[in-house]
């Protein structure tokens, strides 16, 4: 029986580091999660507080039908539900496949990230539109906008260093400036499309301290899974931490070390192994 269908636990440090090529064909929806039909009530679990008042526990799981098309999706909580994966999906090059959707953390606000399809051997973004009887998918004409946080949201990410009580420890400074150093950097912008190189750099990151060069400060990164959400970003085709955890989209090589060392010295900043 297979296993529901869901963004993996965070496993910590290690996980980032676990290596398996990434290989989406066509699979079938996940085996043991409920199907419902149209108009079914949703698999709310409500859950009672101490007070008597009642919630929603999150993360029920269930599928629905759409022609030959089986979308998966999460409850959220409230009284409603995403779509997060797609089986069996019609392409416009006649081929059918997987697409899937995911939000993921950037900082303290949310990224809303489009589908996604493989297309070669790499993601491709695009829209799916859900109907009763049937869905349709529309490619994206190219990769994502570059993702710079500006006004509100800016000031949400630098708030350990801007807001009150929030002074960053002197010898340290916030991950979103090495993001931001790098968006400029059109070198690594490109490189990191290369699902071997963007694979080295997760893991180069993951087992290294950041230090920027002109105050030899430390870089405050929170945790692994914000280094695979930053290459998500610097990607563009939509993917977030997740893709970087259990199975990476390629094999981590030693030979692209020393070009995303020289990239980084030029950017400003230099690594140091743990």
């Amino acid at each position: 029986m297979g296993k529901p269908p869901g963004p993996p636990p965070s496993r910590g440090r290690k996980a980032c580091c676990i290596v398996h090529a990434m290989t989406i064909p066509d699979p079938d929806p996940p085996e043991g999660v409920p199907l419902l039909e149209w108009g079914e009530p949703l698999p709310m679990d409500w859950q009672a507080r101490d007070d008597g008042s009642m919630y929603i526990l999150p993360s029920s799981h269930f599928l629905t039908r759409h022609g030959d098309t089986t979308i998966a999706w999460i409850t959220d909580g409230s009284v409603g539900a995403e779509a997060f994966d797609a089986f069996h999906v019609p392409f416009p090059d006649g081929s059918r496949g997987q697409a899937r959707w995911q939000r993921s953390s950037m900082g303290m606000v949310h990224m809303t990230r489009p589908w996604r399809r493989r297309r070669g051997n790499s993601w491709w973004p695009g829209d799916l539109v859900i109907k009763r009887d049937r869905v349709a998918w529309t490619d994206h004409a190219g990769l994502l906008d570059l993702w710079k946080p500006q006004g509100y949201e800016a000031t949400r990410l630098f708030l350990m260093e801007l807001g009150p009580g929030g002074v960053m420890p002197p010898g340290q400074f916030h991950w979103p400036h090495l993001y931001l150093a790098l968006c400029e950097h059109p070198e690594f912008l490109e490189a990191v499309r290369d699902n071997d190189f963007a694979s080295s750099a997760n893991l180069f990151f993951c087992r290294r301290s950041i230090f920027r060069e002109a105050d030899g400060a430390r870089m405050l990164v929170g945790s692994d899974r914000r280094y695979g959400d930053m290459l998500g970003a610097w990607r563009r085709c939509g993917e977030s931490y997740l893709d970087f955890m259990d199975e990476l989209p390629g094999e981590p090589r030693e030979a692209h070390m020393p070009r995303l060392v020289g990239m980084l010295n030029a950017a400003g900043f230099r690594a140091q192994a743990h």
